[in-house]
């Protein structure tokens, strides 16, 4: 039996593209700066693009830190604007003003029937108790900060720089045609037909609220 090439180079697009190779790429709301920004995509012939605005989908996620601890200090979170407040007593550990903080959010009635407060490592976890969403703010003269806040929704942007040869071949990044797509608390993710291109840049613009976090994953799959 005679096997064309066509059929081949069709197999080893099959195979390659159910078998991507993902590197997670840093958030950023601003297009490509580098030629060298975003993810190779040489000997690519198909692209995945995942990007989670939530670590889980089922409800929203929030932490909070503190970077230079201080048994004198007051510490205040506002979630959806309603305050719990703690001041630990003089001698009390990192560990067990954490635990007052989280003690305090779980006692404002007004707050925990929207999320649950629990104490992971060095850090407050705040989870929903459903999909809906709250804002958080942490204050504290010792560095007690949100360290991480799922967001709720983005505009996702596709970049790509032209692949291939020649005198003219353009050194610079174009948007992709059709790379645009509203991306709402479930997150979203695409495969692209991206042979012919040498890098693919993912740009989240718009993310609300403004300052929390979007993870990108990009996952070339490339012809062995």
């Amino acid at each position: 039996m005679t096997v064309k090439t066509e059929d081949i180079r069709k197999a080893q697009s099959l195979i390659a593209a159910r078998n991507p190779t993902w590197v997670k790429q840093t958030q950023s709301d601003a297009a490509p700066s580098s030629l060298t920004s975003g993810t190779d995509l040489q000997s690519v012939i198909k692209t995945t693009v995942a990007v989670g605005c939530r670590i889980n989908p089922a409800f929203k996620t929030a932490k909070l830190g503190i970077s230079n601890y201080d048994d004198q200090d007051t510490y205040e979170v506002r979630i959806s604007n309603i305050s719990a407040t703690h001041s630990p007593t003089s001698g009390d550990t990192e560990t067990e003003t954490l635990e007052g903080i989280r003690d305090a959010i779980n006692a404002e009635s007004n707050i925990n029937v929207k999320l649950t407060a629990t104490v992971v490592g060095d850090e407050v976890v705040l989870e929903g108790d459903t999909e809906g969403s709250y804002t958080v703010f942490a204050s504290g003269h010792s560095g007690f900060e949100v360290t991480h806040e799922d967001a709720d929704s983005c505009d996702v942007r596709l970049w790509v720089q032209a692949g291939g040869s020649g005198d003219d071949k353009p050194e610079r990044w174009f948007k992709m045609n059709g790379g645009e797509f509203a991306c709402d608390k479930r997150g979203l993710v695409e495969r692209f037909a991206t042979a012919g291109f040498d890098r693919l840049y993912v740009e989240a613009d718009n993310v609300s609220p403004q300052g929390s976090v979007v993870s990108i994953f990009v996952g070339p799959a490339r012809v062995e």
